[in-house]
C-alpha cells in the first residue's frame, strides 16, 4: 500500500473512532445536528485523502488536522467566549407539573435579552444607567425554571425601583459555573457602568473541591480532572461555537417573531438522580481543613477587579438545605453531594463543607472591606425554600430578594465614594 493511501486509512480510522467517542458523548448529553457536519466532513475528508491527486489530498489532510486540533484547541480555550452566559434572546415557556419541582408550578416564561443575560429591564448596554445592579452567579442565581418576573432578580427591581426609579436588575447567573467564571463574567460587566454587583457562589466550587478529592490518586480520577468527555463535546470546538455565531447574525438580521411552544416541565432531570444521600455508595469522609487553593485565589482576584475598578460588591453565602433536622423526604432531593458522582459524601460532610466555604467567604469579604450578607442562617433548611439541596422554589427566590433588599437599598443610598460597611462585618 502506498503512503498517501496508508495515510487516508489512518485518517479515515482517526476519524471515525473520533466521532464514534463522541457519539457516545452526545447520547448521553443530547443529540446535536453538529455532529451531522462533522460526519459529512469525515467523508469529505476520507474521499479527498482516496484521490489520485495531489492538491484533493493536501486539502484532506489540512481538513483532518482542523478536526484533529479541535479538542485541544477546546481544552486551553484558546477561541471560548470570554465568559459563560445564556443563548441571547431566549424565550422559553415551560409549564411545571407534578411535585419534584416542589414549590414551583404552572405556566413560567424564561427569556434572556441580547447578551444571553436573565433580566425584566430593558438594559442599552451601549450607554450607562444610575442604578444598574449585576447578578453574577450560577444556577442558584439563574432560577432556570422560575417566571421572568417572580425570579430574585425582577423582585429587588421592583421593589428598589418604587424608591430610586431607573433600577435594572441583570441576572448573569448560569448553571454550573464556578468563581473563576464569574470571574470572567465580571471583568466582561465592568464596562457595562454597575452601581453594584452581587455574588451568590460557593456551592459549584466546593463540589468542585469534593470531587477533586474523590479522583485523586486513580486512573477514573484523572480523567475526570481532565474532564475529556466535555472537551470532546461537539459543542464546545471552535468551529462549532463559529458556525454558532455565524447563524445568530444571519438570524438577528432578519428576526421574525414566532409563537413560543409551551412545554411540559416534570422535572425529569433531576427524577434519576435524587436520592443520592441513600441510593449511591458512600464515599471516604472529606473534611478539608480550607477552601480549595483555587477557589481562595480566584476569590482574591475579584476582590482586586472590585477595588480596581471602584465597584460596589456585595457577597452572600450560598444556602442550601444540608440540616440533621432535615426531613427524610426532604432529603431524599437531594443530589449535589457531588452531582455527576458514582458515590455520595454523607450529610455531615455536606453540611461541614458548606458550612466551611460559607464561614471562609464570610471572613475574606469583611476582611477585604467587601459587603457581605449571610442568607443562609436566615432560610429554613426545607421544602419551602428549595425543590432540592441548593436550588430555590418560587417562594424562596421571593425570600431572598427580600432579605438581601433592605441592603441593596442601604448601598444604593449612600453618597458616592462612600464606603457602606456591611452588619455582619462590624
Amino acid at each position: 500500500m502506498k503512503k498517501p493511501a496508508r495515510f487516508s486509512v489512518l485518517m479515515a480510522l482517526y476519524l471515525g473512532g473520533f466521532l464514534v467517542f463522541n457519539l457516545l458523548v452526545v447520547l448521553n448529553t443530547g443529540f446535536d445536528t453538529a455532529l451531522l457536519i462533522y460526519l459529512a466532513v469525515a467523508l469529505l475528508i476520507v474521499v479527498l485523502c482516496w484521490i489520485r491527486h495531489l492538491y484533493s489530498r493536501q486539502i484532506g489532510v489540512s481538513l483532518g488536522l482542523v478536526i484533529i486540533l479541535q479538542p485541544p484547541l477546546a481544552y486551553f480555550s484558546v477561541f471560548e467566549p470570554p465568559f459563560k452566559h445564556l443563548p441571547p434572546d431566549m424565550v422559553r415557556e415551560i409549564n411545571v407539573v407534578g411535585d419534584i419541582l416542589k414549590g414551583i408550578s404552572g405556566r413560567q416564561r424564561i427569556s434572556t435579552d441580547a447578551m444571553g443575560f436573565r433580566t425584566t429591564a430593558k438594559p442599552d448596554y451601549s450607554g450607562g444607567a444610575p442604578n444598574r445592579i449585576f447578578m453574577i452567579g450560577g444556577s442558584t442565581t439563574e432560577q432556570i425554571f422560575i417566571d421572568d418576573a417572580r425570579t430574585t432578580g425582577a423582585i429587588l427591581q421592583s421593589s428598589l425601583g418604587r424608591k430610586f426609579g431607573g433600577v435594572e436588575v441583570i441576572n448573569t447567573g448560569v448553571s454550573g459555573l464556578r468563581a473563576r467564571q464569574h470571574l470572567d463574567t465580571l471583568k466582561v460587566i465592568v464596562r457595562f457602568g454597575p452601581k453594584l454587583v452581587v455574588f451568590m457562589m460557593g456551592v459549584n466550587d466546593w463540589n468542585n473541591h469534593i470531587s477533586q478529592s474523590l479522583a485523586a490518586g486513580s486512573t477514573a480520577g484523572l480523567m475526570k480532572h481532565f474532564n475529556l468527555l466535555v472537551y470532546f463535546d461537539l459543542a464546545r470546538f471552535p468551529l462549532s461555537k463559529a458556525a454558532e455565531r455565524l447563524v445568530s447574525l444571519a438570524r438577528g438580521r432578519d428576526r421574525i417573531a414566532a409563537p413560543v411552544e409551551v412545554v411540559t416541565e416534570n422535572g425529569d432531570f433531576y427524577l434519576g438522580k435524587r436520592d443520592a444521600l441513600f441510593k449511591r455508595p458512600q464515599a471516604r469522609t472529606f473534611r478539608p481543613e480550607t477552601v480549595s487553593a483555587d477557589y481562595a485565589s480566584t476569590v482574591t482576584d475579584i476582590f482586586r477587579v472590585c477595588r480596581d475598578n471602584g465597584l460596589k460588591c456585595l457577597f452572600t453565602n450560598q444556602p442550601n438545605g444540608y440540616s440533621r433536622q432535615a426531613t427524610r423526604p426532604f432529603l431524599r432531593s437531594f443530589w449535589m453531594t457531588p452531582p455527576r458522582a458514582g458515590t455520595t459524601q454523607s450529610l455531615d460532610d455536606m453540611i461541614y463543607i458548606s458550612a466551611l466555604y460559607n464561614s471562609w467567604l464570610e471572613k475574606a469579604v469583611c476582611d477585604a472591606g467587601h459587603y457581605f450578607v449571610d442568607l443562609d442562617s436566615k432560610l429554613p433548611k426545607s421544602f419551602e425554600i428549595f425543590y432540592d439541596d441548593v436550588h430555590f422554589n418560587t417562594l424562596g427566590a421571593r425570600r431572598v430578594a427580600e432579605l438581601l433588599l433592605p441592603h441593596v437599598d442601604r448601598i444604593l443610598s449612600a453618597p458616592q465614594g462612600m464606603r457602606v460597611v456591611s452588619p455582619a462585618c462590624s
